[in-house]
């Protein structure tokens, strides 16, 4: 909602320069021709709006490319992060990501195991990345083992009796929670960017 009320202030701006530009200057600049240097001043108006247009494109810009606050609305991540904390998203940690559908066109760092990400897959997900591509994936007991190592705090609900072994496709890595709120494998091209420690 924040980028998109942004968005409408920016276009806002954007229309009162345009129409300054197009309209309201060429007869301005008549009136200078017959009435002095006094009528050739843009209005206070156009003056603020430009002000406003730049300053908006800064803060749009940064947000949707270098780094979001998010609100934290789940206790998926405790301790880490609990519902109503405020923290920031770094869009540029792991490459460049598209401000719409927040799929990632270039990458050029990949995450690494323990990183706090921020993943969209139909959903937001606020999880930690546990697996990487071609790592082994083991669930037995209600318990999650990665490469042979049972990953601390993850408890799954589901008790298996055998053991099932997994690997983590390319270009996938696998999330957890820290409740039990679920395991995800995402595409790794899903994953928007690295989330700070709480701020607030």
């Amino acid at each position: 909602m924040y980028t998109v009320t942004l968005f409408i202030l920016l276009s806002v701006a954007i229309m009162i320069v345009l129409i300054e530009r197009i309209v309201v200057r060429p007869i301005r600049l008549r009136l200078v021709e017959h009435a002095g240097a006094w009528a050739g001043r843009p209005p206070f108006l156009v003056d603020y709006a430009r002000g406003v247009f730049w300053l908006l494109s800064i803060i749009l810009i940064l947000r949707l490319f270098v780094v979001q606050p998010i609100y934290i609305q789940t206790n998926d991540m405790q301790p880490e992060l609990s519902r109503g904390d405020f923290t920031l998203l770094e869009r540029y940690a792991y490459g460049l990501v598209s401000p719409v559908g927040g799929r990632s066109w270039w990458h050029w760092q990949e995450p690494k195991i323990n990183d706090l990400v921020a993943a969209f897959d139909n959903k937001w997900l606020v999880r930690r990345v546990i697996a990487l591509p071609g790592d082994e994936i083991t669930q037995l007991h209600h318990v999650l083992y990665v490469n042979g190592e049972a990953v601390d705090g993850v408890t799954l609900p589901v008790d298996q009796k055998r053991a099932d072994q997994y690997f983590i496709p390319a270009e996938h890595v696998l999330l957890v929670a820290n409740t039990k709120a679920g395991v995800n494998l995402v595409p790794r091209t899903a994953i928007i960017g690295r989330i700070s420690p709480a701020f607030w």
